[in-house]
């Protein structure tokens, strides 16, 4: 691997963290590619990093028939499931990050020497463990995971917050955007659905593991502005702020 080959950074954290926002500033103000994960499921996970998936994206994503078969199967067997407090199918999960990683690696190859920051929950070991002997064999050195660290209630007040803003901007009810949100492991009853959409339930960030390096966690406190996030991230990855 190249002396000056750029760095790929795994931004991890469960919905609400606030990945997106440091993701964001990472391109803006340091250059960094930014990979969205969640959009890779439906669309360019580089070139509509920022938009949020359409209908017309993915139907436009069903075409692509073997990633779709890895989507909704980490959806049934693994997310499904761990939202629950089940174990979740490893294997499933592991057949979707290794796709996902040949393309952040396609994407870190093309670009030599820019650094890569991929946004996406991976809160498990056994995954971040995967993830990192998946990059690391095919001659990606410097990988990091970040994971942002916040207590539950504030999760489900950003996601509920967030929802409501994505609502307005549609023209739509909260009622009619939740009952609308696109997604086949969604429950049918809107309760359920609302819960789903903004509760953590179940899922943790695993704690570091003894034996991992390169992973670092960062605790992000209930009134904590996301520039102090930004900054934590920034003083983890040795960049002036």
């Amino acid at each position: 691997m190249p002396q000056n080959a750029g760095r790929i950074l795994l931004l991890c954290g469960l919905a609400g963290s606030g990945k997106t926002s440091t993701a964001k500033t990472l391109k803006k103000d340091h250059g960094w590619i930014f990979f969205e994960g969640d959009v890779w499921s439906w669309g360019d996970a580089v070139a509509q990093a920022e938009d949020t998936p359409t209908h017309e994206m993915i139907t436009k994503a069903m075409e692509n028939v073997e990633k779709m078969k890895a989507v909704m199967a980490m959806g049934a067997e693994f997310y499904a499931k761990v939202n629950t407090g089940e174990e979740g199918n490893y294997e499933v999960a592991n057949t979707f990050y290794d796709m996902m990683m040949a393309d952040v690696l396609k994407v870190h190859q093309e670009n030599p020497g820019k650094d890569v920051v991929v946004v996406h929950a991976i809160n498990h070991k056994k995954i971040r463990d995967h993830i990192f002997k998946c990059l690391e064999k095919n001659g990606s050195n410097e990988v990091f995971i970040i994971c942002l660290d916040v207590p539950h209630p504030v999760l489900k007040q950003r996601n509920l917050s967030r929802l409501e803003a994505r609502a307005r901007a549609d023209g739509k009810t909260l009622h009619e955007f939740i009952m609308n949100f696109p997604g086949k492991n969604l429950p049918a009853e809107y309760e359920a659905r609302f819960e789903q959409l903004t509760s953590p339930g179940a899922l943790q960030l695993e704690p570091l593991g003894e034996d991992e390096r390169n992973v670092h966690f960062v605790s992000v406190a209930a009134d904590e502005e996301p520039s102090a996030v930004d900054k934590k991230v920034l003083d983890v990855l040795r960049i002036g702020a």
